[in-house]
């Protein structure tokens, strides 16, 4: 019996080491607007669930990129990235941005119009954008959509 004791209580903790490795990352010391985990920006999958979906036309320095189309209430720097738009220009910016926090203000981008879809400026943009044009606006801490809402915004990425 206390071989069998042993190895019972050698197995839960080897099962509680492996639940601790295989679990989830805990969340990142910054926080984020809107404290819910990442979701994809599908637009496929949102026209099949019905959710309403938000078309960006994104222009940068050199070209008009494709629109991208994201589901309501997604983080546009979320919705950018995940659509291949080089949000970050110069080597500082991709390698030393805050990774959505809005600590950094790398994701900066021009709003050209609102469509009335992008949420209002937040407290952590107004201090890092003091000074700024109103039309300028921080992709990690703006939202496209409320969820509910549908709509077309056009933005242009490294503002001059």
């Amino acid at each position: 019996n206390v071989t069998t004791e042993k190895m019972s209580l050698a197995m839960s903790s080897v099962s509680y080491r492996m639940s601790w490795r295989n679990r989830p990352p805990s969340s990142s010391r910054f926080t984020n607007i809107n404290h819910r985990p990442y979701k994809r920006c599908m637009a496929v999958r949102s026209a099949e669930a019905g959710v309403p979906t938000c078309t960006i036309e994104v222009a940068t320095l050199s070209d008009t990129l494709p629109p991208v189309v994201t589901e309501s209430g997604e983080i546009l720097r979320k919705a950018l990235l995940a659509n291949k738009v080089e949000l970050y220009n110069g080597l500082w910016a991709k390698t030393m941005n805050c990774g959505g926090a809005g600590n950094c203000g790398t994701c900066l981008v021009e709003v050209v119009t609102d469509g009335g879809i992008l949420s209002e400026r937040t407290d952590n943009e107004q201090r890092k954008l003091k000074g700024k044009p109103a039309t300028w606006r921080l992709a990690c801490q703006t939202l496209v959509g409320d969820g509910e809402s549908s709509g077309t915004c056009s933005i242009k990425t490294a503002p001059k």
